[in-house]
C-alpha cells in the first residue's frame, strides 16, 4: 500500500535541477508523492490516486552511486503533462547508496524529450 508524503530536500532539489533542462516545461514540482516498491532504488511517483497514465519521458540522466553502481534516472510526464514518476533503475538492481546531486549527474545522449 503506498504511503502519500512531503518530498525530502533532496527530492526536490533533483527534480528542480532536472526540469530546469527542459526548456519547455513549465510546471512546478509538486509537494506531494510516494515512494515506489522498486528495491530501494529511490524511484517516487506524482501519482497520487493510482489513476494518472505514463504519457512520456522528460529527460534520462545517468548517475555512478557510491559503490560504483550505474543509475539510470528518468522523470517523466503523464498523459496530461503533469509530472508522473522520478524513476530510478540501478542496473546491478541493488538499493541506492548515497542519493544523486545535480553536480553528480550526466546525460545520457538524445534524452531531453519535447
Amino acid at each position: 500500500m503506498k504511503s502519500i508524503r512531503d518530498l525530502t530536500n533532496e527530492e526536490i532539489k533533483l527534480t528542480k535541477h532536472l526540469l530546469s533542462l527542459i526548456p519547455d516545461y513549465k510546471k512546478g514540482v509538486p509537494e506531494k508523492a510516494w515512494t515506489m516498491n522498486d528495491g530501494g532504488m529511490g524511484s517516487i511517483s506524482f501519482d497520487l490516486d493510482g489513476k494518472s497514465e505514463f504519457g512520456k519521458s522528460l529527460i534520462n540522466m545517468e548517475y555512478i552511486d557510491s559503490d560504483g553502481g550505474v543509475v539510470l534516472i528518468g522523470l517523466t510526464v503523464d498523459k496530461s503533462g503533469n509530472l508522473f514518476e522520478l524513476d530510478f533503475w540501478k542496473t546491478d538492481f541493488e538499493q541506492l547508496f548515497e542519493y544523486p546531486t545535480p553536480e553528480k549527474l550526466k546525460t545520457v545522449a538524445n534524452t531531453v524529450y519535447n
